[in-house]
């Protein structure tokens, strides 16, 4: 008798590979912009882009990548698939990218565009790691992998939340309480994903109903908007009986029912009314996103074709960003920008439009929550698992999936 030790081995380090990427890559999403100078007596200002950990596992995550990739044949590359959707739209994705650090020549600040490109760079770097997955017959692992450390990386960095002084409203790590809100939002939606893949889900319903009350509790609008779209899309396309869908959105509304009257969870209804009741509804405050989008649009007309330049709109003094990925495409990269990009997501949709039947749609409502949010909140490099979220999905579905 004889046995194949060698194989066994390399398929235990294939899967070994496969996690701690999706470990590299869910800590590069959940990270963000934190850096070692809070913890280390160093100049913020000149060493903030270079110190952040989120770089360390970006370089990690593409330096494995390439070592899961040396024995798969890539053949999304050759001829055959040339009419792919999921290739057409990585490659105007990719162009997207590549235009938006080109922009960085005719930025009006170039220390600015210097700061943003070094963060482009870097989420280039990740997608180009993520695509050499698209053909290797583990990526399967990988998706999986990544929802599983977005969830119980999210429970680990909750401890380290707290309230921000100046807002009164709960914060992350890397970020602030928007930032929070839209990881508990992925957190939540992940759970479901999970919980669909396996047969005891109860943990997982649980950590969903934790998470959406987190979100609440963030007190971030856009969040809770992404969250609840994503929910309802979701409600509506799963494939299992009425009976079962009520019966599961009961369990989940009595268990929020229990939540709220915990700490955390009276603290959430308290956000929720301030934020929600009072700001929004009774005063109509939108936090200043109005003028924001008008700026951005009055940029975008400026310079039509080829934008102000990367970081351009951080230039004008008001704001860092417009807080919308389209609007920020439009301003900073024009018409040529805004092109590329709504190509890539469009060619995305129709390809799910046509293949929707093979694709889990708990994996979608993912994507709606970090795209939706997106459009309230933050800037390119935050909406980066807009992108990252895409590609997971294209690297781990058949090759057979054509446009026409």
């Amino acid at each position: 008798m004889t046995y194949k030790l060698p194989s066994i081995k390399i398929y235990t380090i294939k899967h070994l590979f496969m996690y701690i990427a999706g470990f590299c890559l869910a800590s590069f999403f959940l990270l963000g912009r934190w850096n070692f100078t809070r913890i280390v007596l160093v100049d913020s200002v000149l060493y903030g882009n270079l110190l952040r950990p989120a770089y360390l596992v970006a370089f990690i995550f593409f330096m494995i990548s390439i070592i899961n990739n040396l024995r798969v044949s890539r053949s999304i590359f050759t001829n055959e698939h040339a009419t792919n959707c999921r290739l057409m739209s990585s490659i105007f994705l990719f162009l997207f990218f590549a235009y938006t650090a080109v922009s960085s020549t005719w930025a009006p600040d170039y220390d600015l565009a210097i700061s943003k490109l070094i963060e482009i760079t870097i989420v280039f770097v990740v997608l180009l790691g993520i695509s050499l997955y698209t053909s290797n017959p583990y990526s399967d692992i990988l998706l999986h992998s990544f929802f599983v450390f977005i969830l119980f990386l999210s429970c680990f960095l909750f401890f380290f939340s707290g309230v921000d002084s100046s807002t009164g409203r709960l914060s992350a790590l890397g970020g602030g309480a928007n930032m929070l809100g839209r990881n508990s939002a992925l957190a939540a939606t992940s759970s479901l994903f999970l919980a669909s893949r396996n047969e005891k889900s109860s943990l997982y319903i649980i950590l969903f109903t934790l998470f959406s009350i987190l979100c609440l509790a963030s007190g971030s609008r856009g969040s809770i908007l992404a969250l609840s779209v994503s929910l309802a899309y979701l409600f509506l396309v799963k494939q299992m009986s009425f009976g079962k869908k009520l019966s599961l959105l009961l369990a989940v509304t009595s268990l929020t029912t229990v939540f709220l009257y915990t700490p955390i969870g009276g603290y959430a209804a308290e956000i929720f009314h301030d934020r929600f009741v009072v700001l929004l509804l009774q005063q109509e405050y939108y936090s200043g996103r109005p003028l924001l989008y008008q700026l951005a649009l009055d940029i975008g007309r400026s310079y039509p074709i080829f934008g102000i330049g990367l970081n351009g709109f951080a230039s004008t003094g008001i704001s860092s960003y417009p807080h919308n990925l389209f609007l920020e495409s439009f301003s900073e990269g024009g018409l040529i920008s805004l092109f590329l990009l709504v190509l890539s997501l469009g060619l995305w949709c129709y390809w799910y439009i046509r293949n929707r039947h093979v694709i889990m749609p708990e994996l979608v409502a993912c994507w709606i929550v970090v795209f939706i949010a997106s459009q309230f909140s933050g800037d390119l490099y935050d909406s980066r698992a807009v992108f990252l979220i895409l590609l997971l999905i294209y690297s781990s579905q058949p090759q057979i999936t054509k446009c026409n």
